[in-house]
């Protein structure tokens, strides 16, 4: 008999959580369509690493709260932050 593995490697998470939170300079709750959901002002949420990724390009709305959320912050490209207001 054969055996096969069909389940990714424990290093390999399908969805690896990450904590930001929302820091929108207005003090407000914002609604985020990405995450079908409104965020309070000051409010920390898990996230993936890909909407992190979305919504950290935003500098002026969300902060990283965790070392996994700083990395992906950390590949954020300048020029993409630029872009987003409009520089």
């Amino acid at each position: 008999s054969s055996s096969r593995s069909i389940s990714k490697p424990a290093s390999e998470p399908e969805e690896f959580p990450v904590r930001i939170k929302n820091v929108n300079p207005r003090g407000g709750a914002l609604y985020v369509p990405l995450l079908n959901r409104t965020v309070e002002h000051g409010e920390i949420v898990d996230v993936t690493e890909g909407e992190a990724e979305l919504l950290l390009v935003q500098e002026d709305n969300w902060r990283a709260t965790d070392k996994a959320a700083r990395e992906v912050a950390d590949t954020i490209e300048p020029d993409a932050t630029a872009a987003e207001k409009g520089e």
